[in-house]
């Protein structure tokens, strides 16, 4: 239900594509769109299509930085080797080899789980 006076300025679509532009930063996204990041948050709240938009572009953020990271420690960067490692130590595991990080399990390829350390 709508509060009085309180209007919705934008189109969900509009509010997603913006979150994809500015990388899932709510704050940016705010600054793009002349509005206070409370305005995106209330869409994130309000609009599912909106949520989804925002998952997705910093899903897409956090491999694009994952990959440099990556390079940079392939590349002998003591730091992000050390970075990395540290890192690599928060992933979780799932059957298919892929990283979960929404749980704090591991599979042991039989589908029995077990806590990571």
């Amino acid at each position: 239900m709508r509060r009085k006076g309180r209007s919705f300025k934008y189109s969900p679509a509009l509010v997603a594509g913006v979150l994809k532009e500015a990388h899932g930063f709510v704050k940016r996204a705010a600054e793009i769109l002349g509005c206070p990041p409370s305005t995106i948050y209330r869409y994130i709240h309000r609009y599912p299509e909106v949520r989804r938009a925002l998952r997705e572009a910093r899903r897409e953020t956090r491999e694009a930085v994952e990959r440099k990271l990556y390079e940079r420690a392939m590349a002998g960067d003591i730091g992000a080797i050390v970075f990395l490692l540290k890192r690599m130590g928060n992933w979780n595991i799932n059957r298919g080899g892929e990283r979960d990080e929404s749980v704090g399990e591991e599979t042991n390829g039989e589908g029995a789980a077990h806590t990571l350390p």
